[in-house]
C-alpha cells in the first residue's frame, strides 16, 4: 500500500493546509487518511482521490462506477442507457471496450438526461425527486464512498 507524506498532499494544492487534519512530518496510507473521522468525509474523498496519489487510474474508474451504480441502485426503474454506459465504462476501466464506445455510451446516457430535463415534463420531476432523495441521504452516501475506497485500498496490498 502506498505511503505518503504532509508534503506530497500538500504538492496536491488541497484547497485548505491538510495539516488542519494531520500533524507536520505525517506520513500515511490513503487507509489513514480516509479513517480520520475529524475530518469531514468530502475531505477525505477528495484527499485520497488525486489522480495518481494513492490510486490507480483504473482504479479511479472503476470507483466512478462504483458510485454511478450505487446511485441507479436508488432508482426503481433507471435507464437502460444510464446502465448500459455504466458497464461500457467498467469495460473500458478493464480493458475491454473500445475509447468509440465509452464515447458512444456517455453520449447516449447523456442525451438520456438531456431529454429527461427538457422535454418530458413528469419523467422531469421524477428525476428531480429522486435526485432530492439521492442528495437528502449525502452524509450516508459519503460514508459509503469512504468504505469502497478502502476497500480498493486494501485490494491494493
Amino acid at each position: 500500500m502506498k505511503t505518503r507524506t504532509l508534503n506530497e498532499l500538500r504538492a496536491c494544492k488541497p484547497c485548505y493546509d491538510p495539516v488542519r487534519w494531520v500533524p507536520e512530518g505525517w506520513e500515511g496510507t490513503a487507509i489513514d487518511l480516509l479513517n480520520i473521522k475529524e475530518c469531514p468525509a468530502e475531505d477525505r474523498i477528495l484527499m485520497v482521490i488525486k489522480k495518481g496519489l494513492y490510486y490507480t487510474n483504473k482504479q479511479l474508474r472503476l470507483f466512478a462506477c462504483d458510485c454511478a451504480e450505487h446511485a441507479l441502485s436508488r432508482i426503481k426503474d433507471p435507464d437502460p442507457r444510464s446502465v448500459a454506459a455504466i458497464e461500457i465504462a467498467r469495460r473500458h476501466a478493464e480493458g475491454n471496450a473500445k475509447e468509440e464506445e465509452l464515447y458512444a455510451a456517455g453520449y447516449a446516457a447523456g442525451y438520456a438526461a438531456y431529454y429527461a430535463a427538457y422535454y418530458a415534463d413528469d419523467y422531469a420531476a421524477e428525476c428531480a425527486a429522486r435526485c432530492a432523495a439521492y442528495y437528502a441521504d449525502d452524509y450516508a452516501e459519503r460514508e459509503w464512498q469512504v468504505e469502497r475506497l478502502k476497500e480498493y485500498a486494501r485490494e491494493a496490498i
